[in-house]
């Protein structure tokens, strides 16, 4: 029978789960000891999920959305592949994937900085890196939320000169 310690990671954050050892006490849990495994994302394989991606139109400062479609294969080794479909735009189809470091704390090389288990149910993991947005260094989080019949990746920037995070993009999925 597996044992977790269900911990507080911060104000903002509700819960952390991870596995108990023998060892470890709450106390002894930091960050550093948040990691994802390919079954966090076991609920999306082999399912065609539908939904719209929103995004901020730099151009005209508004949000837009379109609708898409999003198919996750099987998991080969640690890279999770799938496919983004475009009703509408079928020449934008592509294929995409989000591959997990050996020790699980990272997705597509961006630092996990939460995993939690929300109050509807879901699991929440989110990464932050340093990265580039409209052409300006910024701070980049990316929320992936999962449930059995819901999933969403959310895009938050917050450019170096700004105090604050924006929604740059999100999917919103439902199977």
């Amino acid at each position: 029978m597996k044992h977790y310690l269900i911990i507080a990671i911060s104000a903002s954050m509700m819960l952390c789960v991870v596995p108990a050892t023998t060892a470890a006490t709450a106390s002894e849990i930091t960050k550093s000891d948040i990691r994802v495994t390919k079954q966090d994302f076991e609920t999306l394989f082999e399912t065609n999920w539908t939904g719209t991606l929103s995004y901020l139109d730099y151009s005209s400062k508004k949000m837009s959305s379109i609708p898409i479609g999003l198919n996750f294969k099987a998991p080969k080794g640690r890279t999770l592949k799938y496919v983004v479909t475009f009703p509408n735009e079928p020449k934008y189809n592509s294929k995409e994937k989000i591959k997990l470091s050996r020790d699980g704390k990272k997705l597509d090389g961006h630092k996990v900085i939460s995993k939690s288990i929300e109050t509807d149910g879901s699991l929440t993991i989110i990464t932050q890196h340093k990265g580039k947005d409209d052409g300006q260094s910024a701070m980049i989080k990316m929320r992936y939320n999962i449930n059995n019949n819901a999933f969403t990746i959310t895009k938050d920037v917050k450019p170096k000169t700004a105090d604050a995070y924006f929604l740059r993009n999100e999917y919103k999925l439902t199977r």
